[in-house]
């Protein structure tokens, strides 16, 4: 996998420390965050990516790169997964975000963190 592009990158640092749930963050490695959370929530260590349509096999590259990561966040505006994306990753729990789920998910823990889907939009 390649870097992430510089402003997806600082993109997505602005949107975590602007966050209500972050207490810091930190980068650890290319494209691999550690994140200190409010409220005794443990840190995460995430794994930022920049892939159009996340895959399977994507996933299992990022993981056999990055043996510790909690999640894996999708942070260009256009990035999407597949369901074997999904589940692949649920499977050796890790979670997969695009960056607006990763953003309700992070006020959340185990399994509750791991199997976030933010509500749908309301029409008015």
């Amino acid at each position: 996998m390649s870097e992430v592009e510089y402003s997806s990158r600082l993109n997505f640092e602005k949107l975590m420390h602007g966050h209500s749930a972050v207490t810091s963050l930190n980068q650890i490695d290319c494209n691999v965050y550690r994140i200190e959370r409010t409220g005794g929530r443990p840190p995460l260590i995430v794994r930022v990516e920049e892939i159009y349509i996340m895959s399977g096999c994507d996933v299992y590259e990022i993981m056999a790169e990055n043996k510790n990561i909690d999640a894996i966040v999708l942070v260009g505006y256009c990035n999407r997964y597949t369901s074997d994306a999904k589940k692949s990753a649920k499977e050796n729990g890790v979670a997969l975000f695009r960056r607006d789920e990763f953003y309700g998910a992070l006020h959340r823990t185990g399994k509750s963190f791991m199997n976030y889907v933010p509500r749908p939009k309301k029409d008015n």
